[in-house]
Order: C-alpha cells, then sequence, then structure tokens
C-alpha cells in the first residue's frame, strides 16, 4: 500500500521490478538460476547480473511509434490500404530497421573490442579475469542488448475491446 501512496504523489519516478517476472524472463535468455536471482536494475531500468555482465544497455535506442509514423506518413493518400495491409508494412518497417540497428550495434561492438577496451572494468567481471579478456572481447558471461517493446505482449486481463493484434 505505501509504493501505491508513494507512486499517486507524482513526486518522484518510482519503479516497481518483480522476481516473478525478471527471473523467468533472465532463464528465458540463457542466465543460470542462481545467477537471475541476483540480478540488479543499473539506470533508469535495465536489468543486469552484476559482476558477470557486459550490458551495453543504451547502445541502440528504437522508436517504435517512430515506425510506426513513417509507415503511416509513406502510405498517406493509399486508399486501398487496410488495416492488415498497415499493419504488414509497419512489421515490415520494423524488421528493416531492427536490421540496420543491429548492423550499428555490432560495429560499435567490434570499434569497442578493437580501440576502447576497457582493462580497468574487466577486472571486476570475475569471467574476463579467468578467460583472460576483456570485456569488449566477449570476456563477460552475459552481453545484453535487444529492441526494447519490440516483443511486448497485451496483458490477458485487457477487456476485448482494448485488445489488439499485435505488431
Amino acid at each position: 500500500m505505501k509504493t501505491a501512496e508513494t507512486i499517486r504523489l507524482g513526486t518522484g519516478i518510482p519503479q516497481i521490478f518483480n522476481d516473478e517476472v525478471v527471473i523467468p524472463a533472465f532463464l528465458n535468455r540463457g542466465v543460470s538460476l542462481e545467477d537471475a536471482r541476483d540480478y540488479a536494475v543499473v539506470g533508469c531500468v535495465e536489468l543486469s547480473i552484476p559482476g558477470r555482465t557486459y550490458g551495453l544497455h543504451d547502445i541502440a535506442m528504437f522508436n517504435l511509434l517512430k515506425v510506426m509514423e513513417i509507415s503511416m506518413y509513406e502510405n498517406e493518400g493509399n486508399s486501398e490500404l487496410t488495416y492488415e495491409g498497415l499493419l504488414a508494412h509497419i512489421r515490415a518497417k520494423i524488421s528493416h530497421y531492427i536490421a540496420l540497428m543491429v548492423e550499428g550495434s555490432n560495429i560499435c561492438d567490434i570499434g569497442h573490442r578493437d580501440w576502447a577496451p576497457v582493462p580497468l572494468l574487466s577486472s571486476f567481471i570475475s569471467d574476463c579475469l579467468e578467460k583472460g579478456r576483456d570485456i569488449t572481447d566477449g570476456g563477460a558471461r552475459y552481453n545484453f542488448s535487444g529492441v526494447p517493446g519490440y516483443r511486448y505482449r497485451q496483458p490477458e486481463w485487457l477487456p476485448s475491446c482494448a485488445q489488439w493484434t499485435g505488431i
């Protein structure tokens, strides 16, 4: 109840994280149960495994709404476009921009590895020490990055009038 009261004040940015969601999500990504239970929040909302992760959480910002805006703009005036056709166009655009984002992220990873190693940071990552590799060169046990929001699903409790087919 205290949490709800704090949120209601509107004076801060309280964040609620839930082991029932976070731990299975890490397990789904191949993280061991022991490591998943040791997660921590870094930055604003990014999740990490302390001492075992090279997390470039903000390596690429992906704006799903911008992709929708571009799709709507590209189809402006297309009187034959159906809702399903628009969704197909948005999906294709998302795939296109994700491919570009992945390519750019890989270039950043290579650049970090080749020109900006971080030996001090690597000394705090247990697997880097064991492997004798910098964190930017695959030394960490886990390397997380991804597209935020790409796999959101609607909550099952939503009434039918508020449900969507998903993008």
